[in-house]
């Protein structure tokens, strides 16, 4: 089984002394195997892949022990069905074995398995990933009557709904709520037949709890509202019509999450319970529920920033009293946006500055000072000229033909805006990457470029920049990034991306055509855009209806961008599968040969034929394919909607043959961009006509 360990999150198989378990309770058996329920002290090894990259063991984990009868022999048929389980987390439709261990009593051999098997009725969860019990539940069925037929019929729909479609972190069941579990019911608001109550559910919701106990629990006195509808109990039609409208998946910012349904025990009608999702104020829905924040509401709070005139009594001249949240307390003017940040006095505090610190070249000082006074938000990043010294552990982690970068801890950290102080502090100790450009001695304009097009900002989808450096020992300058935890788009090609869900990819696409549409609309052309130069930060998401790692994702390697009016055409830099086919040919570099790198999926075909034309005229723009990737992840298409759903349904059905027979990289492959021209000389240029037909030659030789 270790053998087949090929992830850094694959479960490691053990042998386990049957001491090593506590809490042991029956929860099921037949006439040839007992499954019990047990806590596991040692637990697991799992690797740390977001802080401290270790393995490490987490005490006290729930597990499923599998004891088959007479098992004191092994047998052919133990090992094959302890073969036919999974060690790969991201698999939810096969068990998870953790090891093997013996029971010293009877000698029988039992297989330790994740916590899969419902603790009432013993039986493989339904769905095990949220530890749902498809036959428990419609035994439950049964006992949360309403005494409605149709009213019942419709619950049970929204709760096999929600089982079939998968469960998120924070997702309810949709119930029938006893009318009596409802107090403190007050009136918000009346529309035409509608009335609106604030209400507090003693019991509250069933909820998941996906960070810490991983179980299903009530969260009590949860603050709902209730929707009334008159008369609902000679209009049912119409009233699960109306239920319909909401949703049961709150990933729906501005529709209210639906609970359950009531029934007022006097009047009789039925009542929709729903997430507290209108103003007590306006009595509409909040603009965003999950912060019941009221965009409406918010606004009348600040009327005019003027509180009103007065007048001084020696002078006679008038006063125009302001709100004083609005204005920057040093120079009087409007803050700069919302967080009372002042760009006015930041510039000057940056200039000031200006003579406390030196890189000892001017051309470098000159640069970071152009950086610093580009700052326009309070998010945007104030690069620095650091000292070498403020780096430790340094750490080799990639090397390229033109730069080496490293990993390194620097000591003092960027400078960040906190809101709620109102200044800037250092962020310690912070994370980054040390990008050495060789033979840089020398400043020249390209490094000066170069440094020029990475980002101030996380929104760019571009690799932020804070500041630059210099080796005192060979001298070569470097430029200090936000180090991408997860690397490169290369390390996760063939093994990570395949457990995406379509819609993980589709939201990486986007982060990538945010960054590329960065450049063209800047007018550079990014020149050496391929999977290499595509890093993720996993640090930053974390997903818990799929358990894989996300992130970020930057767009970086700016030494090859040029402006479209400044390109050399006698230069061809790259990484050979990943430069556009005229560029190849002798052609110049456009805004299209980045397109042609733009590495779209299999699953629409159209696109990923437009952008891999041989005519540049005929690929799209990135802010045509941000638009398309928009049409993709909306529900609004429903042909797209079933391609994209029959997508993921055929991956998670063929996740082993796609990963069977995924790509492998020829040994003989260069992936190191570098000067192509030595390659590239005997290949004509291409016609006008744009014949697709090319003389195939062999770069390896």
């Amino acid at each position: 089984m270790r053998l087949k360990f090929n992830q850094f999150d694959n479960i490691i198989v053990e042998w386990i002394p049957y001491n090593q378990f506590k809490d042991i309770k029956e929860i099921g058996r037949d006439d040839s195997i007992a499954i019990f329920l047990a806590i596991w002290m040692d637990v697991p090894l799992k690797y740390d892949a977001c802080y401290k990259r270790e393995w490490k063991r987490v005490p006290n984990k729930k597990v499923a022990l599998k004891c088959l009868y007479n098992s004191n022999h092994v047998t052919n048929e133990f090992l094959n069905e302890a073969r036919s389980y999974t060690i790969n987390i991201h698999n939810d439709d096969i068990l998870k074995i953790y090891g093997i261990s013996q029971n010293p009593e009877t000698k029988d051999y039992i297989m330790i398995l994740k916590d899969s098997y419902c603790n009432y009725c013993g039986k493989i969860y339904t769905n095990s990933k949220y530890k749902v019990c498809l036959c428990c539940l419609i035994n439950n069925f049964t006992n949360q009557s309403s005494e409605n037929e149709k009213i019942d019929d419709f619950i049970q729909e929204m709760q096999l709904i929600k089982i079939n479609k998968g469960i998120s972190m924070s997702n309810i069941f949709f119930e029938w709520v006893p009318y009596n579990q409802l107090n403190d019911i007050k009136e918000i608001c009346k529309v035409d037949s509608t009335t609106i109550h604030s209400a507090i559910w003693m019991d509250g919701p069933l909820e998941y709890d996906a960070y810490y106990k991983k179980e299903w629990k009530r969260v009590p006195n949860k603050k709902v509202d209730l929707k009334y509808l008159y008369n609902s109990q000679n209009t049912i039609n119409e009233f699960l019509n109306e239920a319909k409208l909401h949703t049961i998946n709150d990933d729906k910012k501005n529709i209210p999450t639906i609970y359950g349904i009531t029934q007022n025990l006097d009047t009789k009608d039925y009542i929709m319970i729903l997430q507290e999702s209108y103003c007590k104020y306006c009595s509409k829905v909040y603009t965003h529920i999950d912060f019941r924040w009221c965009e409406p509401c918010q606004v009348k709070s600040y009327p005019n920033k003027i509180y009103g005139i007065s007048e001084n009594p020696d002078t006679k001249n008038y006063i125009i009293v302001l709100f004083q949240d609005h204005y920057c307390k040093n120079c009087n003017e409007i803050y700069t946006g919302n967080e009372r940040w002042c760009k006015l006095c930041q510039v000057n505090n940056i200039k000031e500055n200006f003579i406390n610190w030196t890189s000892g070249n001017e051309r470098i000082d000159n640069l970071i000072q152009e950086m610093q006074l580009k700052i326009n938000k309070c998010g945007d990043m104030i690069i620095e000229w650091l000292p070498y010294n403020q780096f430790n552990h340094i750490k080799e982690i990639g090397k390229g033909g033109f730069a080496t970068v490293y990993s390194a801890i620097w000591k003092d950290g960027p400078l960040k805006y906190m809101y709620g102080k109102m200044k800037y502090e250092k962020m310690v100790n912070k994370e980054v990457a040390l990008k050495c450009v060789h033979n840089s001695q020398n400043i020249t304009s390209e490094f000066l470029n170069e440094i020029k097009k990475y980002s101030l900002n996380e929104d760019d989808y571009i690799l932020k920049i804070y500041g630059i450096s210099q080796n005192p020992n060979t001298k070569d300058y470097i430029i200090v990034l936000k180090y991408a935890k997860g690397g490169s788009f290369n390390n996760y090609i063939n093994n990570d991306i395949i457990n995406w869900f379509w819609s993980e990819k589709l939201k990486a696409l986007k982060h990538i055509i945010k960054g590329l549409k960065k450049f063209h609309k800047n007018k550079i052309v990014h020149h050496n855009f391929h999977t290499g130069n595509i890093l993720l930060s996993f640090i930053d998401y974390y997903s818990i209806e799929s358990e894989n790692y996300i992130g970020n994702i930057y767009v970086s390697d700016m030494g090859s961008c040029e402006e479209i009016s400044n390109i050399d055409e006698t230069k061809i830099y790259g990484v050979m599968p990943f430069v556009a086919p005229e560029v190849l040919k002798g052609k110049p570099y456009t805004q299209a040969a980045d397109i042609y790198s733009f590495e779209a999926p299999k699953c629409y075909i159209d696109l990923m034929k437009r952008c891999w034309s041989p005519n540049p005229d005929n690929r799209p723009s990135a802010d045509e394919i941000k638009e398309l990737i928009k049409l993709f992840e909306s529900d609004h298409n429903e042909e797209i909607k079933i391609q994209f759903e029959k997508a993921e349904e055929y991956r998670k059905t063929n996740l082993i043959s796609i990963k069977d027979n995924r790509s492998t990289t020829h040994p003989q492959a260069f992936y190191t961009s570098r000067l192509l021209n030595p390659f590239t000389k005997e290949v004509s240029k291409y016609d006008d006509d744009y014949n697709t037909s090319v003389e195939v030659i062999d770069f390896t030789k």
